[in-house]
């Protein structure tokens, strides 16, 4: 689960704690069956099934990348316009460079998937990795969005889950 701590909060009705503010959290929610099957010696990996066991750093940073990763995608995040000159000034042909941009701009019009219904999932594979490469994100900044006070979102935010 990814989500906004402070919205969290309002939308339960709680005070907001000082270190809620401006707290984006994600959790990686690991089922008892994952627990008992890690606790086997034969497919498992021999885990005690036991809190302390889970809590070190090279196995928040297994399970972020292998179950987190794939949902934040790798990649800065950026306008469409600063995707834009990136993708321009990178190796691709310009066929590939119209495709990725227009790959962009159906995720913004939509979510992650919506490209997904017109190609095929290797192409569609592919252009994540196309992006990946030169370091955009699949998921734009919207361009007109402003915070609450109105002070205008930037063009690019360093991508936070990249470990």
């Amino acid at each position: 689960m990814i989500y906004d701590k402070e919205e969290e909060r309002i939308a339960k009705g709680e005070k907001i704690q000082s270190y809620d503010i401006c707290c984006l959290r994600y959790e990686l929610r690991v089922k008892n069956s994952h627990l008992n099957s890690m606790k086997r010696n034969d497919k498992g990996k021999g885990r005690p099934k036991e809190l302390r066991s889970y809590f070190s750093y090279q196995l928040w940073k297994e399970y972020m990348v292998k179950h987190v990763q794939p949902i934040v995608h790798r990649g800065d995040y950026y306008k469409i316009t600063e995707a834009e000159k990136i993708i321009e000034n990178s190796h691709f042909t310009k066929k590939k460079k119209d495709d990725l941009r227009a790959f962009l701009v159906q995720i913004s019009k939509g979510n992650i998937d919506t490209p997904k219904k017109h190609m095929s999932k290797p192409t569609y594979r592919k252009y994540l990795r196309d992006l990946e490469s030169i370091g955009i994100s699949p998921v734009l900044i919207p361009k007109n969005l402003s915070t609450q006070n109105h002070a205008a979102f930037p063009s690019f935010l360093k991508n936070p889950f990249i470990l």
